[in-house]
Parts: structure tokens; sequence; C-alpha cells
């Protein structure tokens, strides 16, 4: 007899249960990336001015990021990096570090911080040097995640440029080998959300976000076929494609999954960045799934969490679904948790997916 679709989604939350329990299957957590991982460096470097805090919570969001929550799961607390370069001697890096700079690019440049050379290719040098001179051992176990790539598209204006994608593309695969030549083991790496959605462009003519979807989807396409054949080349490290985009889109076309009542405007309005006091802030922000006219909610972080964390644990709650009497329709358990429109795991060269909907 097929078990019903609770009895399923019960067996998947019984076998995340334990995971929780055992701090999962990493001793360390190291970030790099712009601000959708950036938890306070940009925050702690301008001298607490950017972002402006309130509206803003340290970090371009109104409360923590799914870096945060996934750490928070993971049962890890990874320092920031300015904390690691300011008081090294008090700072404690032994759950790992987050390098993320709010306005990173890929490569070297940050459109928040023009002075300070902190794109996610200097996060990972920064990195590199700890290790190299050994300042920093990285365990074996140690998770690594990089999020890169927004900014070089979409830019700090309202109409982005259209990017030569080997760029910043370029710059990936160069960070990339250069975390494995440093020993990573297991690296998430996310492709880039559409921000054709977000307030910022949202109102634009439809030629117009045609245009920023088409060129996000050829970067996307680009960085899966990076990953793979790192995938392949590597063939002991854990490569994990995650698709943050699928997310997004599927948190815009069935926005109740996720409790979100607004997918089209921000609950900060009337602001002007980096710094304005004649702003407004909707009165329930976890309604919402945009927080200002880029960024996501804490709450839209929070769903990234989750999906993040059960991607990390595919094997074993696939391992839990099978041990029920039957498995359902493909997509059906998955989508009691919200996975995602497409679970990717490149892992020891091997590609798994498995379907699922929001």
């Amino acid at each position: 007899m097929k078990p019903s679709v609770t009895s399923v989604g019960i067996a998947v939350l019984a076998a995340i249960a334990p995971l929780e329990a055992s701090a999962a299957s990493f001793s360390q957590l190291y970030v790099f990336g712009d601000s959708l991982s950036d938890s306070g460096n940009l925050y702690q470097s301008t001298f607490n001015l950017i972002p402006q805090s309130p509206p803003y919570a340290e970090q371009l969001t109104n409360g923590p990021l799914w870096v945060d929550y996934l750490a928070e799961d993971l049962m890890l607390e990874p320092a920031s990096f300015i904390d690691v370069l300011v008081n090294p001697a008090s700072t404690d890096s032994s759950d790992g570090i987050n390098f993320a700079f709010g306005g990173a690019s890929t490569g070297t440049g940050n459109i928040l911080a023009p002075d300070l050379p902190v794109g996610a290719l200097s996060q990972v040098s920064a990195f590199e040097g700890f290790v190299n001179t050994s300042l920093l051992q990285p365990a074996e176990d140690a998770l690594y995640i990089y999020f890169a790539g927004s900014n070089d598209l979409a830019g700090s204006d309202v109409t982005p440029p259209q990017t030569e994608l080997s760029i910043p593309l370029g710059d990936t695969k160069t960070a990339l080998e250069t975390l494995i030549e440093t020993g990573a083991q297991n690296i998430l790496v996310s492709n880039l959300p559409d921000f054709s959605v977000t307030p910022r462009f949202n109102q634009l003519p439809e030629e117009a976000t045609a245009a920023i979807s088409n060129q996000v989807t050829a970067y996307n396409q680009g960085l899966s076929a990076t990953l793979d054949a790192l995938a392949t080349s590597n063939p002991a490290v854990n490569v994990i494609e995650f698709d943050f985009n699928g997310l997004l889109l599927d948190s815009v076309t069935h926005p109740e999954t996720a409790g979100f009542t607004n997918v089209t405007d921000a609950c900060l309005s009337d602001y002007t960045f980096p710094f304005d006091s004649n702003y407004t802030v909707c009165e329930t922000p976890d309604s919402y799934l945009f927080w200002d006219d880029f960024h996501p909610t804490t709450q839209a972080h929070q769903v990234v969490a989750t999906s993040a964390f059960a991607q990390l644990h595919q094997p074993e709650l696939t391992a839990a679904l099978r041990q029920s009497a039957s498995v359902p329709e493909p997509g059906l358990g998955w989508g009691l948790l919200g996975f995602g429109s497409m679970v990717t795991v490149i892992a020891k060269g091997k590609r798994m997916k498995a379907e699922s909907t929001l």
C-alpha cells in the first residue's frame, strides 16, 4: 500500500532530527561571497555605518542570513573575517570563518566599498594566505560555501550591464580551484538568483526583465558546466551545486507555500541607500519575500537554509524515504519540505538529481 503524504513527511522529518542533533557531518564552515552571505564584515569594516542599522540588522536584510541559519543547523559558529583580522588572538575561528563581503564581485572589486579589495577572489586569496602561513588549519571535513556573481551582473545601477560572462565565470573557476588546492573536500556553490524579479527591476519593461533573466540563465548554465568539469577533474572532492535561483522563482510563483503574501514589493520602502531617516518598514516583514529592493528578508533566508541543509544530507533523506513501504510520486515527499524546483548534487564526479516542488 502506498504511504500517505503525511507518513512520508514524518519519515523525512525523523531522518532530519538525528542529523541536527549530531551536528551534521562538518566540523567547520568557510563562506565566500557577497551580501547574500555577509554576516557583518561590511558593517564592521565601515565602522558600523553600512548598512545603516536599523533599519538593517548589521547585514543587508532584517535578521540572520541563510548561512547563519545553516551554521546554526550545523551547530557551528564561524568567526567573521574582520574579527580574525582585527583581533586574531582573541577570536575563536575553530568553527571556521565567514569571509563574505557585501558588494563583492567575483574578482577583487567591491561596489559598496570601492577602496577595499574584498571581492570573492580576494577573500579566497586571504584564506589561502592564512593556510599557507599556517595561521589556519582547515579540517578535512570542513564545508566551504561560495556564492558570488550577482554584483557582476547587476551592478549598482537600475539598468544592469551586459556583463561578459567569461569574466565572473573565470573568477569563480579560479576561486574554486584555489580552494581545492588548499585542501577543500566539500564545496557548496550556489547559482545566481534571477534578480529581474526583485523590486529594483521587476517594474522595468518586459524586454528589459527578459534580458536580465536570459543573462542570469546563461551564467548559471556556464556555472553548471564549470562545476561539472571541476567534479570530473577532482573526483575525490564533493562539489555541490545549490539551486538558489530555483527557490527564488518557486517562491515568486508559489508564495503561499513558504508563507509569503507579497513577493513583488520591498518591506523597506522610501529608503535611499546607504543613509536615510525617512524610510518605512512594512508591518509584517515575515510575509514579504524581499526586505529591500534587492535583498531577501530573513524569513526568505530561513527557507533557503532549510533547503541547503536538506541538500547536504540528500543521501540520508533518500535512504529514509526508501525505507518506507514504497516511494510516492517523484517530488511529493520532497515538496513537503520545500526543497526547491531542482536539487542537484555533484558528488565525487557523479551527478544526482531529485525533482521537487514547493
